[in-house]
């Protein structure tokens, strides 16, 4: 009986590391960045503030879509820091509810969303 125990432990800590690693995931856009003159455009790397002014930095990748290099940390509801420390949340962002962070990627303007199974794909 033990050993079931200590099995069904690692695999629930298992489950609860991968879930961490989607919902903390960073979001995406098919937004592209232009800039240049009159229908010259040219894609570059920027900076993204959320609402409450988290700044992340975003890079452009060779499809055109635009990636966070950094997870979400913004506070709404159904989120929280990893063990409620505030530190945690500076230096990896906060967990996420699924739906918690659908909206919080939809709450960066236009066009982000959390990333899908076939974004990254060529």
């Amino acid at each position: 009986m033990r050993n079931f125990a200590n099995s069904f432990n690692v695999i629930s800590y298992l489950i609860a590391i991968t879930i961490f690693l989607i919902i903390t995931g960073s979001c995406n856009s098919t937004n592209q960045m232009h800039t240049g003159k009159s229908g010259s455009a040219k894609l570059k790397d920027s900076i993204l503030a959320d609402t409450a002014g988290n700044k992340y930095s975003i890079k452009v990748l060779s499809d055109g879509k635009l990636w966070m290099t950094a997870n979400l940390n913004l506070n709404i509801p159904d989120s929280y820091c990893y063990e409620n420390s505030r530190e945690n949340c500076e230096q990896f962002g906060r967990l996420y509810t699924w739906e918690s962070a659908r909206q919080g990627c939809k709450s960066l303007g236009e066009g982000w969303r959390l990333p899908t199974n076939t974004d990254g794909r060529n």
